[in-house]
Parts: structure tokens; C-alpha cells; sequence
């Protein structure tokens, strides 16, 4: 994979694939910025290396039509704030080739959201043909979107000599060195609501890691597959053979599943142990005992990775393991003694809402491209940097 520090820049158009897909309120206020803020030293460095910058990205699920409120117009303001350089719009594709060749060394074109047009996300190689006359290198800097084969992430390096951006290399190393070249004991903490959309990571990291901790509705499914009785609790039913099966082939032994529960039943909130949860019972978070049990072997531990919420983390009666869980892992990793990696949306919340984001190792911008570099090892995205020359055109 060629890194851009190698490109040749000075005075060239490069076509930057970043991931500016920020959480915006009804009234266009960004709550999180964070995403703008770790495009920062990329910035700088083309900017100091008189490149011509033309930023590409996506903002929300248009589903391939105009949204106004998904333009990413309205981003202008804070762009312009953090990356102190000049940043000038264009809604109009075609318009766009023309302006690009107008910019001077260090300034930056934003185009409008890619999702807008459907080619996109289907990977068009046309679509992604006429993305590339805008420039002359491109530079792939939006790790959280690698694990989707589209045009401005996969298709787009078939016609343009094509490197891996600051981000997308710090956020490699940073899971290198959680998973291959992870210390020993190693933990998973794996939450959130479905094992179907996590079984292929729990299923890779059950031969890499020493334990897996198990929480949300994930951790449910589990339990049921066992027999215990969880009341109203979401249940993956559908996904109950397959689970069984993997108990039944790679054993529980290395899952670490809540021993207790925060529950709540007609408004009312108590902790039970798993024996003693009842039929009008739903579970919404991990319970003391858990948090205790896991907390020390959290404390034995020398690499942790964390993806998945332990709870109904946006429900405030719901959110304690989780934010127990952040600063117990925080505290070792200050002392020096754990090297953390998180990801995911709730996850970064619950590390951010307490003041944390300082206190791990890495935090990655990702969500699904986290998860499924956990499970494979690669992402199409990543792949179309490494495994083939760059910039010819080709009849596909």
C-alpha cells in the first residue's frame, strides 16, 4: 500500500476521500466534530506540501437523491475553522472539474454529497472515471468507509494513482497492534444488539483473543441459546441454530456472558441475577456482579478491544456499564498497564461523555469498518490500495 507521504504533490489536484459523515441536529448544529478534527494533520501536510486539495464525501443515507438537509454546504463554517485554509463549494460535478483547475496550491474544492447520485453506491466505474478527471492523484483517507466497495473508495483507484492518507494509516497500525501484534491476556469487549451482525467477528476473535465479553442483546441470544429464560428480552430467535451451533463447536469457555442485570418491568428499575429474572422482565444493561467479574479481568489483562455498547446506552437508566466499563479500561490504560482500542459510535459517546477520549490508546473514528477488519483482516477499500497498480484505465 503506497502512503501519500510518498506521493508527489506540489501544485497537483488531489482527490481526497475523507469520511465527514457528522452527527448534525434539526436546526444544522455538528455535535460531534470529531471526524473533521482527525482529518487535521492530513490537511496540514497537503497544504504544506502545495497541493491542490478537492474533498470528497458522504453525509447521511440519501439514498442516491438531492436532501438539502444532508448538503454538505452547510459544513463550510467549520472546515474553514479547523482547517484554517481557504475552502470554497460546488454542488455541480461538472462544474466542479472546471473549478478545480482553478484552485491554487493549498486551497480546498468540497464537492457536494456523494450519496446524492446512485452510482456511487453502486460502485460505478463510469461514475468513478469522471470523479478522477477532477485530478491527477487520489488519496484514500476515510478509514470508517472502507468496508464499502464504492465508487469513491473502491473504483476510483482504477483510474488514478492512488495512497493511503495519514487517518486511514494511523487507524491501521492502531488495530495492528490490537489484534496481530496484540500483548497477552488479550479481551475482547464485544456489545450492541445482534449477533448476526457480529457473528463473523466473535467468530475470528474466539481464536485471537483469551476471552470475550458478551453484553446486549448479543450476550441475550446466548443465554437463550442456553436455556435461561429472559423474560421480554430481545431475543435473536431467527439467529438461536446458529448460535447453538457455535457453542456446540467452539465451546463457551472463552466467553465471558453477564452473570446479572439492570431489568425494568412495568417503569420500575432493579438489578437480578440471571436465575432470577421473571416473565414481564426486559433487559437493559449489565448488572454489579457483572461489571465486578469483568472489571478484574480487565485489570489482568495487557490488550483490550471494545466495540458495542454493554446496555440500551441511549436510555440514561441504561448507560452505567457502560460508562463503568470505559473508566475501568481507562485506568489501566493510564497506569500503563492495558493497550485499548475502541470503536463505534456508542462506544466513543459513553468514552467522551465521561472525559476519557485521552485515557485509550486509539479510538477509532469506525464503526463497521472496524468490525470488519476485527473479522477479516482486510476491507475492500483497503484491498484496492494494496493489491494492484494504480491510475490505467480499465474496461470493467
Amino acid at each position: 500500500m503506497k502512503m501519500m507521504q510518498n506521493a508527489d504533490l506540489k501544485n497537483r489536484r488531489v482527490l481526497l476521500r475523507v469520511d465527514l459523515n457528522v452527527p448534525i441536529d434539526d436546526l444544522g448544529n455538528i455535535l460531534d466534530a470529531t471526524r473533521i478534527t482527525r482529518l487535521i494533520p492530513t490537511i496540514k501536510f497537503l497544504v504544506k506540501h502545495k497541493a491542490k486539495i478537492i474533498l470528497i464525501s458522504h453525509l447521511g443515507r440519501p439514498a442516491g437523491k438531492m436532501d438539502d438537509k444532508l448538503s454538505l454546504a452547510q459544513l463550510l463554517p467549520t472546515l474553514r475553522e479547523h482547517y484554517q485554509a481557504p475552502v470554497v463549494f460546488c454542488a455541480d460535478y461538472k462544474e466542479a472539474v472546471n473549478r478545480s483547475q482553478e484552485l491554487s496550491a493549498g486551497e480546498i474544492l468540497l464537492l457536494e454529497n456523494l450519496r446524492f447520485h446512485p452510482q456511487e453506491e453502486d460502485n460505478d466505474h463510469a461514475w468513478a472515471e469522471s470523479l478522477s478527471e477532477l485530478a491527477e492523484v487520489y488519496i484514500n483517507d476515510a478509514f470508517a468507509c472502507c468496508h464499502r466497495a464504492h465508487a469513491s473508495i473502491e473504483a476510483v483507484t482504477h483510474f488514478l494513482p492512488s495512497y493511503a492518507g495519514l487517518l486511514l494509516q494511523e487507524e491501521l497500525t492502531s488495530l495492528e497492534l490490537g489484534l496481530k501484534a496484540a500483548k497477552h491476556p488479550a479481551v475482547a469487549v464485544v456489545g450492541g444488539k445482534k449477533v448476526s451482525s457480529k457473528y463473523e467477528v466473535v467468530q475470528s476473535l474466539i481464536n485471537k483473543m483469551d476471552c470475550i465479553m458478551l453484553a446486549g442483546g448479543m450476550a441475550n441470544t446466548f443465554l437463550a441459546a442456553q436455556g435461561y429464560d429472559l423474560g421480554k428480552s430481545f431475543v435473536e430467535k431467527e439467529f438461536l441454530p446458529e448460535v447453538n451451533k457455535f457453542l456446540k463447536e467452539m465451546g463457551k469457555d472463552k466467553l465471558l456472558l453477564p452473570l446479572d442485570f439492570t431489568v425494568v418491568n412495568e417503569g420500575k428499575v432493579r438489578v437480578v441475577d440471571l436465575k432470577d429474572i421473571t416473565s414481564q422482565d426486559v433487559i437493559g444493561d449489565i448488572g454489579p456482579q457483572t461489571l465486578f467479574h469483568w472489571c478484574e479481568v480487565i485489570k489482568q489483562s495487557r490488550t483490550l478491544l471494545w466495540n458495542g455498547p454493554l446496555g440500551i446506552y441511549e436510555d440514561v437508566r441504561f448507560s452505567a456499564g457502560s460508562d463503568m466499563i470505559a473508566r475501568c479500561i481507562a485506568k489501566q490504560t493510564v497506569k500503563g498497564e492495558l493497550y485499548s482500542l475502541a470503536g463505534g459510535g456508542d462506544v466513543i459517546a459513553a468514552i467522551e461523555k465521561n472525559g476519557l477520549a485521552d485515557s485509550f490508546s486509539y479510538i477509532s473514528t469506525a464503526g463497521g469498518a472496524f468490525l470488519e477488519w476485527l473479522a477479516d483482516g482486510s476491507l475492500p477499500g483497503i484491498d484496492a490500495l494494496s493489491v494492484k497498480e494504480h491510475g490505467q484505465k480499465t474496461n470493467v
